[in-house]
Order: structure tokens, then C-alpha cells, then sequence
């Protein structure tokens, strides 16, 4: 049955939203709170547009889908146009060129994906009494629809939930596939737990590096919910823009302050910081990492410090992480994008991947083509990451 003859036959009304304020929160929810990603809730994706660190000014235009039966909304899809590719963490340089020398238009393009939020576990979100194939074909047709009668060179689904991936594998998009780094629990009770699972030389380095606060007497605690201290999310703020000056010109502050003053009301239930403080000062710390927790899963996504203390890093964005994972029974902490020293203290190089469609047959065609043998390379530097793991399964002095 074509598009046109079963939104016929079905009284499905679609609309494209240009902002998430535009859709109502609790149906909205309804679908966002059942998957694993929290980053797809209605909360964080108001935060990001409300606080005007996503617009069309920073370039990402909301134009999010969703698709009604009725009043009920049965299917939604968070989107953005681009004129440019800054906070995606998808690196499509490469296409960029190509399309230049066919004298092909690259952007606009649409992406769908939360911003600025590297984190797999992007899907549609789609009503369980529905059927799931069906209705992501009615929402890639749609999709299809608007981008060939907008110009829009491409649609793009970043960082998707991998389990998507068989749901997404005939609408004719390609995937392509990227890595990241994640911990995972293997059943650990304590932090020494995991500290076996490295060989000896390794264990004694993650000692060191931990040890080293206590002899400055720096001590790092864990804050959670309703027990965060006001101050943290305005200090982060601060934080985070220093972080962001140290790149220079490449050190884009893609959040602004207002951001992270919303966290307060908006997402404080989801909210962990780690902090590193001087004994005795508990309210002033020397670095802050900010993480977003739900069900069993553990998600890095800013930190920042006033000072250049060596491990200080490690210990509030990994370790504590990874201590507070273990103690409250997480399976899977995700620290962020980016990161060579991540695999030597516990993150081994994770497959995760995105879905492309480019409207013009020819650049299509030359993706589709050479696909396998980009992904091909990308699996061998992820096998090259993790054979070097400093990991031993024998070896427990």
C-alpha cells in the first residue's frame, strides 16, 4: 500500500513542529520514557532550544515530526536543518568534498539526532499498540517527502540505538559505522573488583592516579537528585566555558549558561555530579563532573576545574564515575565522546553507527559503494583499540 493510500485509509495526521514547545510534554514522554536514552526526553530537548543553545542562530532549525491518530500521538521524531555540520561529532568532511567536486549542494541537510549530545540510543519514538515497521515507514516516507520538496540534500540519523539498526535496514538508507567508549559491569561488588581485570602494571598506575588526590587532601564525593548543592549548576557553567577557552578558536561553547541553570528545575531527577573539593570545603570545588543517569545506564557529559592537578580528571569524570556505577548496580557508562586515554582505564572501543540517505542518486550512489570498505577500516582501528587493552584475565597480584 502506497503513503498516499493508507494516510487515507487511516486518519493519521502528520506535523512538523518548529520547536519542542510545540508538542505536548506528556504525550511526548509517553513514548520518550520507556527507551533507555534518556537525551530523547521532552525535558532535555526543551532545555537545549529553550535556553537557545539549539537554534537557528547556532544552526540546528527544529523541525520535529510527529504523526497523530486523532489527538493521540502515536509517533515522534526529534529533527533539525543544517547549514553546517558543528555539535553532530559525525565527521562528514569527507562527503563535504565530494559533493563539491560533482558540484553537488550539501547542505541543507536534515539530522536527526539529539544535539550536541553524542550518545547512541537515537530512534523515532513510536506508540507500543502500533506497529513499529509500518509506522517508520510512514515516518521515513514523510521524511523523504519534505527533504525532496525543500531541497535538503541528505537525512541523517546519528548515534541511533543499535537494536533500530534491523528495524531502519530496508528504507534504503546506509550504515555507516563510528566507534565511542563505554564500561561495562561485569557482575563487579566493589572498585577492586574491576581493578582485576587489568594486569598488574596497569593496576598499580589507576592506584596511583587515585591515591594522588587523597595525599593532596582532595576528596571526591558523589551528589545525586534532590542532595546537588544549588551552586554546582551555575558553578558548571563556569566551568565549562573555561574548558572550552583552553581549545581556543576549536573550543566551541556550544551551551550556554542558561542551559545549565535549567538543569536545576528540569532535570535534576537524572542529575549526578561528581566533585573534587578541599577537605573541609565542600561547597567550593576544584573540578565538577556532571553525569545523567537512568534505569542501568550511566552517561558522562561535562566537567570543568579551576585547576591543573595531574589525575584530577580521571578521577572525577572515570573513576567516581565507575564507583558509583558499581554501587548502585549500573551496567553501562558511557563517559562521552573522544578520549585515547579512555581503553587504558577500563572503556574499550565500542561499535556505534549512523544512518545516511543523500537525495542525489549520484552521491548516494558513491556512499553505497564504498561503504564497506570505510567500514571495514573503522572496525580494524576499533580491533587495534581494544588488542592493546591493558587487561588480563590471569594475571590478580
Amino acid at each position: 500500500m502506497s503513503l498516499s493510500a493508507l494516510m487515507h485509509e487511516k486518519p493519521y495526521i502528520p506535523v512538523w513542529n518548529p520547536s519542542i514547545e510545540r508538542i505536548d510534554r506528556q504525550q511526548w514522554n509517553h513514548l520518550a520514557i520507556p527507551l533507555q536514552n534518556p537525551f530523547m526526553e521532552w525535558e532535555w530537548l526543551y532545555m537545549l532550544e529553550s535556553s537557545k543553545s539549539v537554534c537557528l542562530e547556532r544552526g540546528w532549525q527544529p523541525i520535529h515530526l510527529t504523526l497523530y491518530e486523532n489527538d493521540r500521538l502515536i509517533a515522534a521524531a526529534p529533527l533539525y536543518i543544517k547549514m553546517n555540520s558543528d555539535g553532530e561529532y559525525v565527521y562528514d568532511l569527507d562527503w563535504i568534498q565530494i559533493s563539491k567536486r560533482i558540484d553537488i549542494s550539501y547542505y541543507p541537510k536534515m539530522v536527526g539526532m539529539t544535539p550536541l549530545t553524542p550518545v547512541p540510543g537515537y530512534r523515532f519514538l513510536i506508540d507500543p499498540d502500533y506497529d513499529e515497521m509500518m509506522t517508520t515507514r510512514i515516518m521515513v516516507n514523510l521524511i523523504n517527502f519534505y527533504c525532496k520538496h525543500h531541497n535538503i540534500s541528505c537525512c541523517n540519523f546519528l548515534h541511533v540505538d543499535t537494536q533500530w539498526l534491523s528495524v531502519m535496514f530496508f528504507m534504503n538508507f546506509v550504515e555507516w559505522k563510528h566507534y565511542t567508549y563505554q564500561w561495562h559491569n561485569e557482575g563487579y561488588e566493589v572498585f577492586d573488583n574491576f581493578l582485576n581485570i587489568f594486569n598488574a602494571n596497569q593496576r598499580k598506575n589507576i592506584k596511583r592516579e587515585r591515591k594522588a588526590l587523597c595525599n593532596q587532601k582532595i576528596e571526591i564525593k558523589t551528589h545525586v537528585d534532590e542532595n546537588i548543592p544549588p551552586v554546582f549548576y551555575s558553578k558548571l557553567s563556569v566551568f565549562y566555558e573555561r574548558s572550552m577557552d583552553k581549545f581556543g578558536p576549536a573550543g566551541n561553547k556550544y551551551l550556554t549558561p542558561n542551559f545549565f541553570a535549567r538543569i536545576a528545575t528540569h532535570y535534576n531527577h537524572r542529575s549526578l555530579f561528581i566533585s573534587a573539593c578541599p577537605e573541609g570545603h565542600p561547597d567550593d570545588p576544584l573540578a565538577l563532573a556532571y553525569f545523567v543517569h537512568k534505569n542501568k545506564m550511566l552517561y558522562g557529559r561535562y566537567w570543568g576545574t579551576d585547576v591543573g592537578i595531574p589525575f584530577l580528571h580521571f578521577n572525577v569524570c572515570y573513576y567516581g564515575g565507575i564507583e558509583w556505577a558499581i554501587q548502585n548496580k549500573i551496567q553501562q557508562f558511557d563517559p562521552g565522546a573522544g578520549g585515547g586515554h579512555k581503553p587504558r582505564r577500563g572503556f574499550p572501543a565500542t561499535p556505534v553507527y549512523s544512518l545516511h540517505q543523500f537525495y542525489d542518486s549520484r552521491l548516494h550512489y558513491l556512499l553505497q559503494k564504498n561503504i564497506d570498505k570505510i567500514n571495514a577500516l573503522e572496525q580494524q582501528e576499533i580491533d587495534l583499540l581494544n588488542a592493546n587493552l591493558p587487561f588480563s584475565v590471569i594475571d590478580n597480584n
